[in-house]
Parts: C-alpha cells; structure tokens; sequence
C-alpha cells in the first residue's frame, strides 16, 4: 500500500500532546465496546423481528414477486434499521479519521487483494458449510434461500439491493460508525470489531469466512484513509461482480443444462443445431469467467503476501495492547450479547435448513 497508507492516520482530541492515561483509557475503551455490541445486537433484533413481521404478513400471491422478496431486505435493514442503529449510536463521540488519498495502482490492488480474500473465503465456507450439512442429508445449494432468490430475481432489484444499497448502507454501519466510535482507542480495535461484526452478521458459515475477511480489510482501508467512499466502492464492485455477472452466466449455463446432459450433443453441435451451440457458450463462457475469476484471486493472495508488511496498524494512544484491545473490547459484556445474537443467527439458519430438506 502506499506509504500515507501506514503512516499516523488518526488525532484524538483527548490525548493529543497530553500523556496517555492506560487506566482510563481501558475502562473507557471497554464500555465503549460494550455500548457498541448491546447497541449492534438490539439493531440485529430488530432487524430481524422486523423480517419476521414483513414475511407473516406479505401475502401468498406475492411471495415470487422480487420486489416483495428484496423488500424483506429492504425495509428492514436499510429504511427502518439504519436510521435505528444511527439513533443509537449518535450520542457517543466520534473520531474524525485524518482523510488521504489512494492512488489509483493502489485501488487496482486492493480490488485483487478483495478478490483473493473473497476466493479464499468462499472455498473455505463452501467446504465448511457441505461437511456441517451433508450428514443429515441436506442440498445446501437447494435449500439456500437466499441462493434460490438471487437466481430467480429480477436483475433491477438485485442489482439495487445487492450490488448499490447494500455497500452503502453496510459499510456506512459496520465501517463508518462503528469505527469512528471506537478507534480512538486502538486501530486494532476498530478493524477487529469491524472485521468480526461484518462477517459474523451474515450468520451462516457459506459467507462468514470471506465476509470477516473483506470487513477486516476493509476496515484497515477506511482506517488508513478516512474515506468510506472507498470501501463503498470496493464492495460494490465485489457485490456487483457477483449480482451481475456471476449470476448471469450461472442462470444462462443452468437454463442449457439439460442439453449437455445429452449424450450426443456434440454431434447435435456438428450438425448446427442452434440450442446445443447455444449450451456449448453458455458453459465455456461460465468456465471462462470462473477462470478468470480465479487467476484474480490467486494473484491478490500473491499481492496480499508480497505487500504484508505494509499493512501495519498504529499503537493504541492511550499503549493499550493489541491482545488487552481483543480481550476486554471484542469480549466486552455488551460484544458477547451481540456474539450470541450471531450464534442465534447461525442456529436459525441451519436447523431451518434441516428441517426444510427433513420435510
């Protein structure tokens, strides 16, 4: 990263030109992690009553139109639970991050860098998520609902849900005012908290390994340049990759599935038939796109390893350690309602899931 990237990046008025008082700065630095997590795990109650309220209600007619079913998104996370979370957070004092700039070389590779986490994230996920449900006999592919939604959703409310007002309003909750309240005591603190919140708020282990990985890189980026524009921007363009593209040449390839089953459509190929010429593209431009896909994430695990030393993050002011930082902050008593509140998540999603393909 560019050197103004490692360099002082944030001035507290409490401690500037004064002597670090460590005491007080742990017992302010615990109850400020500890409003955050109470404060985050009620937004996620809400959020989360909310969706149950807008499904129980939403009528069966309208339960395969994709406006109804990003509503459920919608509504609740960003309309009624953002304002919600911003209320209860604007009474703590903030932060200001001394703003600078990143070159556009370095926003190429942090989009790489993006992209390794993300393929490394996912393989892992995947693989966790097939051994925890294999055993009681469950298709996680068939009985994601999210999956089966994006699939069959209208490519306007996808891209407006997932790939615009997602980054906005994510990283506007999880990067910008939750580091903004607590990286006065430690930018270790605040890319851990952050990174951790992010991807345990996904509740499901398919996402929580890239998710957590981006949201802690993320937070380093917002951390070193102020600039929340910036992470918006890269999670779009994550978001927008898999909404659009990704999803395109999957929904394209499925469609023509059925007639590479066949075991002459080769022959039907040579012979000119237009529908088993079509399946043929379908499946060598997805093959080709996961190709590419991966020749970018293997080269963002290169870059990642060649500039690590770069990523260095600043000292507590008040000389805070980074393992007292994790300890009494990450597992404040206020972040340990919220770390429940994610395992709840992570339950629901699954017995769900069993129960679903039992049936």
């Amino acid at each position: 990263m560019e050197e103004n990237m490692v360099m002082d990046s944030v001035v507290t008025e409490n401690v500037q030109n004064a002597e670090p008082d460590m005491a007080g700065g742990m017992k302010e630095m615990k109850k400020t992690a500890a409003k955050i997590g109470w404060k985050y795990a009620l937004f996620g109650v809400v959020v989360t009553l909310l969706q149950v309220v807008y499904s129980v209600l939403l009528p069966e007619s309208m339960y395969d139109k994709s406006w109804a079913q990003f509503m459920q998104i919608i509504l609740p996370m960003y309309v009624i639970g953002f304002p919600f979370v911003l209320l209860l957070t604007h009474k703590m004092p903030i932060t200001k991050i001394e703003k600078k700039k990143m070159g556009f070389w370095k926003w190429i590779l942090c989009v790489l860098i993006g992209a390794g986490i993300c393929g490394v994230g996912s393989i892992i996920g995947s693989v966790i998520n097939t051994i925890l449900t294999v055993p009681f006999g469950v298709n996680a592919d068939e009985t994601n609902a999210l999956a089966n939604m994006m699939l069959d959703s209208n490519p306007f409310w996808r891209i407006l849900t997932v790939g615009i007002l997602a980054p906005i309003f994510e990283e506007l909750i999880f990067r910008k005012l939750l580091i903004d309240r607590v990286v006065k005591y430690g930018e270790f603190l605040a890319v851990m908290l952050s990174g951790l919140m992010f991807g345990m708020f996904h509740g499901n282990f398919a996402q929580v390994f890239f998710a957590t990985g981006l949201g802690l890189f993320w937070a380093f980026i917002y951390v070193k340049t102020g600039k929340v524009w910036y992470t918006i921007a890269l999670h779009m363009t994550i978001n927008l990759t898999t909404s659009v593209i990704n999803l395109y040449l999957v929904q394209m390839y499925l469609e023509k599935y059925e007639l590479l089953l066949d075991p002459n459509y080769m022959n039907n190929a040579m012979a000119g038939d237009p529908a088993t010429i079509e399946a043929l593209i379908a499946m060598f431009a997805f093959l080709a796109w996961m190709g590419f896909l991966g020749i970018l994430a293997l080269t963002g695990i290169i870059l990642f390893f060649v500039f690590l030393k770069k990523f260095r993050l600043n000292p507590s002011p008040y000389g805070i350690s980074k393992g007292c930082q994790f300890g009494k902050g990450v597992f404040s008593w206020g972040m340990i309602l919220f770390w429940c509140f994610c395992l709840f998540l992570f339950a629901q999603y699954y017995v769900s899931m069993i129960l679903m393909a039992i049936r």
